[in-house]
């Protein structure tokens, strides 16, 4: 064995005892899984558990859709396709109870990368090193938030570690199987989220080098068919399914819009900024997805315009070409403005080694502070992280170990495959498994000075952690990282997140869970939070509509207009408490109001013809109803209108129509009496002094 340095970690030759080996791992596990599973407990009793939200939502319903035999969609993959496959397969299974079973199998996976993190630790390290590889891996908090949220992280970032795993075996391998094991998880890994090929690819090109360097022989070229294979059919598969759908892309096509989200004049680096669209109906709609096509139009015709050709549904070119055009506009920025490209990626580079969390999806920084005492007890956060690795990079000898220089290519590539885009918690995830490899050879080595009593070792030590954490967990106050302008000036990276926001999204999944009490209280707190945000507002309106309060509802709405005049969500919905107010001409004009603002809202459109047939009007009640139809071809309430003007109140009684649709033929059933009159040009606020007066004289009472 060689002389260590003075100052550094010897890297052993010799291999511990596997027994040794084995009990350390399982010691681990169950630290890891035992830590999981009290998360996983302590969120199963809040009101928001199983329901999906933003991304999550997503995910879930293309996962049910393909469940239920409709495919992956009619056009190319916008995602990558294996998620939305393990999610379809365990809804086939479970129902709906795959939401609840999700974050259960990706926390034990979570358990299973801890375990891998130690093996590898030890594989590239030392004993010692790997064992605390592993152990702050099963303590990290935001690694257990994310194993929890319904998306594709935790299978990527699991099957990520296995690939570098696998592939550091293979290159010390006599035979091709752990070779053809690093090009199926490569393959696998790249289906997940395309980003591996930025680092499977390179690694698996740098390993053939490599071998070639060893060996004269044919073994390199062996090894590079036998990983080559498997990864080309796996990525080959989602491409194949592109080509027969008509449109040639590599896996999937959200690549152009969200480079061009990392990449453009507003952005910050960190959130995901777009223009706000106009919702259609009650279904989830992707906006980035949306947004690869209307932000086309937009650039193409201009906003107005472009608006209305999205919406009419003109053609537009194949998701692979848009993509395409969104990588070059992308580029061409970045290529024409030097000096902002050069700021923006200072921002990011700052955001990838930040001890902050920045949101995508869901905070965990919120969730720690408000929500769960299993985060808030577990002691590991990136910045400890961070300052460790860069203590145990000083000290591993990375000139004597070449699978130290591994990790460290493993975790340029996996660095540069996020700056390339934008910089979340969660997309940052893959490069944690070099930095917990470093960081436990850095507890290695300060357990050891700490033993030799080296104190000058340990003063040095300390004051590296000290200072690369306290450098992490700045937050950079004289640097912009707002993704509003509505937001206060000098909060530095912490304007990433939006506590109000997230409020509203535990008051929604609440609201789904059929939980409007605890909504309601969630909503307020959003409100407290930011009282100029019209989300809370309809939110808390939906709340407490759903708990027959509408008072309280008429108001929330009202309020929401207040704060957002052109948001038209509470127009429809305070339309929908005029009508249970017995103010049906106020509701009808309500929903016109939304109309004339946006001609392709299903919701206004499949509500203003049920009242519409309700008063009589049969004709113009078919009108909307089939516009609401184009939109959403499944709307229970425009499907209604329909059947009830074909065949009347008998069709009520059918057992082949969907429950939904049977409740709303029996409320065509009840007539609304008088004239509704579609031609009213009065001012909306006459509509709002007449809510609130009905409101005053109690026609809208609520629970005590």
């Amino acid at each position: 064995m060689k002389t260590a340095e003075p100052n550094d970690i010897d890297v052993p030759t010799l291999r511990p005892d596997p027994t040794l080996i084995r009990r350390v791992l399982l010691l681990v596990g169950s630290v890891a899984l035992v830590v999981r599973l009290a998360y996983y407990y302590e969120l199963s009793t809040k009101p928001y558990f199983g329901a999906p939200l933003l991304d999550s939502r997503w995910w879930f319903d293309a996962a049910q859709r393909w469940a239920q035999g409709s495919g992956l969609g009619p056009e190319s993959l916008f995602r990558p396709p294996l998620y939305t496959l393990f999610l379809g397969v365990l809804y086939k299974l479970a129902g709906s109870s795959a939401l609840i079973l999700a974050p259960l199998i990706q926390l034990m996976l979570g358990a299973a990368f801890c375990v891998l993190i130690a093996f590898l630790g030890i594989q590239c390290g030392t004993f010692a090193g790997g064992v605390a590889a592993g152990l702050l891996a099963a303590l990290y908090g935001p690694l257990v938030f994310y194993e929890a949220e319904v998306l594709n992280d935790t299978v990527f970032l699991f099957l990520l570690t296995a690939f570098l795993v696998l592939f550091l075996r293979s290159l010390e391998a006599t035979s091709i199987r752990p070779a053809l094991y690093v090009g199926l998880l490569g393959g696998l890994a790249a289906i997940t989220r395309p980003n591996a090929l930025l680092i499977c690819g390179p690694m698996i090109v740098a390993g053939v080098i490599v071998l070639f360097r060893r060996r004269l022989n044919s073994f390199p070229i062996v090894w590079l068919l036998a990983a080559c294979l498997p990864f080309s059919i796996l990525v080959g598969m989602p491409t194949l399914y592109n080509v027969r759908k008509g449109d040639p892309a590599l896996i999937c096509t959200q690549g152009g819009i969200n480079f061009w989200i990392g990449n453009n004049p507003s952005a910050n680096g960190t959130n995901v900024t777009l223009p706000k669209l106009t919702e259609q109906g009650n279904e989830y709609r992707d906006t980035v997805e949306e947004y690869a096509k209307l932000g086309y139009f937009v650039d193409q015709y201009g906003t107005q315009q472009g608006l209305l050709r999205f919406y009419a549904g003109d053609p537009a070119p194949r998701p692979s070409e848009l993509s395409a055009y969104w990588y070059r506009k992308a580029l061409r920025y970045l290529l024409e403005h030097p000096w902002e490209a050069a700021r923006l990626y200072a921002r990011k580079l700052i955001a990838l080694f930040n001890n902050h969390e920045v949101r995508n999806n869901r905070d965990f920084g919120f969730a720690r502070a408000n929500e769960s005492l299993v985060l808030r007890l577990l002691p590991v956060n990136y910045a400890l992280v961070l300052a460790l690795a860069i203590l145990g990079l000083t000290h591993a000898g990375v000139r004597r170990s070449p699978k130290l220089r591994w990790l460290l290519l493993y975790m340029g590539l996996a660095g540069v495959s996020v700056l390339m885009f934008f910089v979340a918690g969660r997309l940052r995830l893959p490069l944690l498994p070099p930095l917990f490899i470093f960081a436990g050879l850095g507890v290695e080595f300060l357990g050891s000075a700490l033993a030799n009593r080296a104190w000058l070792n340990v003063a040095k030590s300390v004051a590296l952690v000290l200072l690369v954490g306290s450098l992490s967990c700045y937050a950079w106050p004289q640097i912009d990282f707002r993704w509003s302008d509505d937001q206060p000036l000098g909060t530095g990276i912490r304007a990433t997140g939006s506590p109000a926001a997230e409020w509203v999204l535990l008051a929604i999944a609440s609201l789904e869970n059929k939980h409007p009490a605890e909504a309601e209280a969630y909503a307020e707190k959003a409100i407290a939070a930011d009282s100029n945000l019209a989300l809370a507002y309809l939110v808390l309106g939906n709340a407490s509509l759903a708990r027959g309060n509408l008072a309280k509802a008429a108001e929330s709405y009202m309020r929401a207009i207040q704060v957002e005049p052109a948001g038209l969500r509470a127009y429809n919905n305070l339309a929908v408490v005029c009508e249970k107010l017995q103010l049906f001409q106020e509701a009808a004009e309500l929903y016109l109001h939304v109309l004339r603002a946006n001609p392709s809202d299903v919701r206004a459109s499949a509500n203003l013809a049920m009242l519409l047939m309700r008063n009589g009007d049969r004709v113009a009640a078919r009108t909307f109803a089939e516009q609401a139809l184009e939109g959403a071809p499944q709307d229970a309430a425009a499907r209604a209108v329909i059947a009830f003007f074909k065949q009347g109140e008998s069709t009520a009684s059918s057992p082949d129509l969907p429950k939904e649709v049977s409740h709303m033929l029996a409320e065509l059933a009840q007539p609304i009496p008088g004239r509704l009159d579609l031609t009213s040009t009065r001012p909306l606020t006459q509509v709002f002094d007449r809510v609130t007066s009905t409101i005053l004289t109690g026609g809208a009472a609520g629970p005590n």
